[in-house]
């Protein structure tokens, strides 16, 4: 089994909430964390250009896959 970690956003405006999974995956929770980082920041920095009040929290989901089942550029990256 290999771990890999997928960022997940909760988007709260104007009491409205969203959730957004990323289409991307990492292989390190830290590779994940710092993903989800970059992208509240700049979720932050439109909210604040548009002159609005957003919420957003996030989290990385560990997905345990076996082995057979990784799509390619993983199972390069554990060769």
């Amino acid at each position: 089994m290999v771990s890999i970690f997928i960022p997940v956003l909760w988007v709260c405006l104007n009491s409205n909430c969203q959730f957004l999974q990323s289409l991307s995956h990492h292989t390190s929770v830290e590779q994940c964390e710092q993903s989800i980082n970059i992208q509240k920041q700049g979720m932050l920095r439109q909210a604040a250009r548009a002159g609005e009040n957003v919420v957003i929290e996030g989290t990385c989901i560990t997905a345990n896959i076996k082995k057979e089942f990784l799509p390619v550029n993983i199972k390069k990256e554990k060769a």
